[in-house]
């Protein structure tokens, strides 16, 4: 059933992927669009209700599942999200990049999260999926902006730039979920510091990496706050602190070392 439940949810996400693009091109595309996403929706929730419960794939929670959780809860807040806040394009520069992530996960090793007591482990994941997922809008976010932002500067205006916000309502997206994200993490690495580490702090890569992130994403945020960082600098910032999300989970924690894993201690 798990394995099922998997295709049918990568089924999913790889339609909407392909079809959120191609309703940027022609209109009749978009109630395929939404109904491939809200299939990798229902799958990908199925599968995951049963995870929780222990009925698929008894065992340790793995970086796996991490990863289907980060791609679903994101999914899922453009799919609830979308049409109230008329972000409807931002599922062309979301499902692709996510698909990515999704079947990149399917390849990597079975990471256990087990060095801390089971409570532990699903706090501390909740947090930490929160988290990367917000931050993973942010860099979406900001290649958006990017893109429409390269339009206007080329003077040459594509399709693009017609279905995307405007680079001010973009701009304001960014610094909100900015903001929410790095207090998020900060309260996750903190719950994190207490329920793995007693709150006793110890070296090594693979518990400061996770710091190294939440200093870059502390740069970006100051910079907006602080330095007047508006529209390119944000963008940029956040692609670019995002780039280290993904080397903290697939480099830091998979390949070199550390127990833990994204965000935690």
């Amino acid at each position: 059933m798990g394995i099922l439940l998997v295709a049918l949810t990568g089924m999913g996400y790889l339609g909407a992927a392909i079809l959120t693009v191609a309703q940027l091109y022609d209109g009749e595309m978009a109630p395929w669009a939404r109904f491939c996403a809200w299939a990798g929706f229902v799958f990908g929730g199925w599968w995951l209700a049963g995870r929780i419960a222990g009925l698929i794939s008894p065992g340790p929670l793995t970086l796996q599942d991490f990863v289907l959780t980060l791609v679903w809860l994101s999914t899922t807040l453009w799919l609830l999200g979308g049409r109230r806040f008329d972000l409807a394009c931002l599922g062309a520069f979301l499902y692709p990049p996510g698909f990515l992530l999704w079947a990149a996960s399917l390849w990597a090793a079975q990471r256990v999260f087990a060095s801390a007591p089971p409570t532990s482990i699903a706090i501390s994941l909740m947090m930490s999926v929160i988290a990367a997922s917000v931050f993973l809008l942010l860099a979406v976010f900001g290649i958006m902006y990017i893109e429409k932002e390269r339009e206007l500067a080329e003077k040459r205006i594509r399709l693009f730039y017609y279905q995307l916000p405007a680079l001010d309502d973009m701009d304001d997206w960014m610094a909100r979920l900015l903001l929410w994200g790095w207090l998020w993490f900060t309260a996750t690495l903190m719950v994190g510091q207490v329920l793995w580490a007693g709150g006793h702090f110890s070296g090594g890569l693979g518990r400061l990496a996770p710091v190294g992130v939440w200093a870059i994403y502390a740069m970006v945020l100051a910079g907006r706050l602080f330095w007047h960082w508006r529209g390119h600098r944000v963008a940029v910032g956040a692609m670019l602190a995002f780039v280290g999300v993904l080397g903290n989970l697939f480099v830091v924690d998979l390949v070199l070392t550390s127990p833990h894993g994204l965000f935690l201690w």
